[in-house]
């Protein structure tokens, strides 16, 4: 059973970050262009967006799988565990833009926060859309039931 669990919360994971790397990598390109931090490439986007993503990805298997395996005591540590990945997570991807970029420690961090920004604008609106969609469902499900 708990083994079932982490490995549904290991795929869960991987769509979102797939879906994630894909819509990273656009912003980062235009907001890179916009911030004329001097490459403004598909390329370099996509690189860092990918570097980030397989962190983010590893980095997301272990409180799931401390959660999965140890239940009660388990979940409560993966909170915390959590709550530090999720600075580690940014402080990596704000590393690479300044490493993939050549630029300085405020330029990536500005970078990085308009990125975080448009990431949760989007993650509000997909969550809404997700959310509306799953009750008109459920509602139409119901009515034939």
């Amino acid at each position: 059973m708990s083994l079932a669990t982490f490995f549904i919360a290991a795929m869960v994971s991987l769509v979102t970050t797939v879906i994630f790397f894909a819509i990273n990598g656009l912003i980062l390109k235009y907001v890179a262009g916009w911030l004329d931090l001097g490459d403004d490439s598909f390329r370099t986007a996509y690189t860092v967006s990918a570097y980030a993503a397989i962190v983010s990805y590893v980095l997301s298997l272990i409180p799931s799988l401390f959660a999965s395996l140890f239940l009660t005591v388990g979940r409560i540590v993966a909170l915390f565990i959590n709550g530090i990945f999720i600075i580690v997570n940014a402080i990596v991807f704000i590393w690479l833009i300044r490493k993939f970029y050549e630029v300085k420690w405020p330029d990536a961090l500005k970078t990085w926060g308009i990125l975080f920004i448009v990431n949760i604008v989007l993650g509000l609106i997909v969550g809404l859309v997700v959310g509306v969609l799953a009750t008109a469902f459920a509602f139409g499900a119901a009515r034939f039931a």
